[in-house]
């Protein structure tokens, strides 16, 4: 099957999640990804037990972050310390095309990855890196976990009452944010690589994929010059949550003023349309305390499904407030097959996430499992022309 990535490899010498998810994007894509560990340490995602207080360890060692990270990945653990690891290292870059990590500077330098040290190795190397803070600045070097991008970025400021404290968004959302983005700027510089010859260092971070997907928000207020209020359910009434009277929750969008009059039709409540306190949409956000109890009110004498079939009429925005349980029956998830059951070989039938788009012509492909620490080490030096004779010796020398 033809990938889009197919003849392409990547060393992904990354850990916990940034790295790892940027790494399993492009075995998605059919990269040769070999994710290369510390010799009996590992990566520490691999001993996480617990997610917000939800077990991801299975019985057999199996951790589900570290499997959904490190899909299509084979695994290399090597002791890089010592002289003979580093060589292997040095080899697997001459033929590689890219070099992926979310250490930390001072320990790339320490063992010598840097950019400027494997790019002698081969200049058309693509080198991507993940850092929280940026290369530059007083904060470059200082150690991150997940939560610094919600709350540097300004996001964990942006939900929830104001005067409240912040507020905690989901778990990974800063990592697998800067995973995506590292995995989009990998992509590019291939394809400039594949025009100029050259290879280039791409980076991202923690900080700045959090400003992106605040983007809207932010721009609005530079604009401004004012600093932006939180969202509040009371301050936008046609952006807000109503639950039904079932207890299902939807999602009303009303963006323009010409769907204000549709709206009341599709409620009920024709007569509102010309309410002088309603009647623009700067009142309809001035009164909006009085317009959410109206409409939290009404969205109480029907069920979810009901709302949904007179919205859908109408052709308004509503939608479902999904949980997970509701995810496995929606027939948009299952339609596109986000997710879907997978054979995995240890646990059997499981519901897994499919990949996060799609592509017609070279589809995007789940072909391994994350590697055991170390599986394919003797595979992947074999291609490299290292012999069995030469493979005991490391394993002698404990490099392997």
């Amino acid at each position: 099957m033809a990938t889009s990535l197919n003849g392409f490899r990547v060393l992904d010498f990354s850990l916990y999640v940034a790295g790892p998810e940027a790494g399993a994007l492009l075995g998605d894509m059919g990269a040769d990804v070999i994710k290369i560990e510390q010799r009996q340490i590992g990566d520490p995602q691999r001993g996480v037990h617990t997610v917000i207080g939800i077990n991801q360890q299975h019985s057999s060692g199996l951790n589900m972050g570290f499997a959904r990270m490190n899909r299509n990945k084979r695994g290399i653990a090597l002791d890089i310390t010592k002289p003979e690891g580093k060589e292997i290292i040095n080899r697997l870059v001459e033929r590689s095309d890219v070099f992926l990590t979310n250490y930390r500077r001072l320990v790339l330098e320490k063992l010598q990855l840097t950019y400027e040290i494997l790019r002698q190795h081969n200049p058309r190397l693509v080198y991507a890196q993940a850092t929280g803070y940026g290369l530059k600045g007083p904060d470059s070097d200082l150690p991150v976990l997940d939560g610094v991008g919600l709350t540097r970025s300004g996001m964990a400021m942006s939900c929830g009452e104001e005067g409240g404290p912040p507020t905690w968004l989901v778990p990974g959302m800063s990592d697998i944010g800067v995973g995506v983005t590292l995995a989009f700027a990998i992509v590019s510089a291939l394809l400039a690589r594949e025009r100029s010859g050259e290879g280039q260092m791409v980076t991202t971070s923690q900080l700045s994929a959090m400003l992106e997907l605040q983007s809207w928000l932010l721009t609005a207020g530079l604009f401004s010059g004012k600093e932006s209020p939180r969202v509040n359910v009371a301050r936008s009434p046609l952006w807000n949550f109503y639950k039904c009277a079932d207890g299902i929750w939807g999602f009303l969008a009303v963006v323009r003023d010409n769907e204000w009059p549709v709206l009341c039709e599709a409620i009920g409540l024709p007569q509102m349309a010309s309410d002088p306190r309603f009647d623009s949409m700067s009142k309809r956000a001035e009164h909006g305390w009085e317009l959410v109890p109206i409409l939290n009110e009404t969205f109480s004498t029907k069920t979810f499904h009901e709302w949904d079939e007179i919205f859908r009429r109408a052709d308004l925005i509503f939608g479902s407030v999904n949980r997970l349980s509701d995810l496995l029956r929606d027939p948009q998830i299952e339609a596109n097959q986000y997710i879907y059951d997978y054979d995995h070989p240890v646990l059997g039938t499981i519901k897994w996430l499919g990949f996060p788009f799609e592509m017609l012509g070279t589809p995007l492909v789940m072909t391994r499992d994350a590697p055991e620490l170390g599986q394919h080490t003797e595979e992947i030096l074999l291609e490299e022309g290292y012999t069995w004779s030469d493979i005991a010796r490391l394993q002698d020398l404990e490099v392997i």
